[in-house]
């Protein structure tokens, strides 16, 4: 599953990241990239395609989730 996720950066300013849930692995993905305005259109568990900023200046835009660089896991599993 994608979704994203906002955050704020250290001027202040919300950004948006896409978070990937998997399931099997147990553990949320935040990917690195940032995005002004999220609208995610499609994800078939390798590829998320969506629009940045789909108000002002929309920009469609594909991520590989196997090859994206992540800002962070966090695992789901409590041992």
């Amino acid at each position: 599953m994608a979704f994203p996720i906002w955050e704020r950066n250290w001027l202040g300013s919300i950004l948006a990241r896409i978070g990937i849930l998997d399931t099997v692995a147990a553990e949320l993905r935040v990917l690195a990239p940032r995005f002004r305005v999220l609208q995610l259109e499609q994800f078939d568990g390798q590829f998320v395609k969506g629009i940045d900023s789909p108000v002002f200046g929309p920009r469609a835009f594909t991520v590989d989730v196997t090859t994206a660089r992540r800002k962070r896991t966090v695992s789901l599993l409590h041992l």
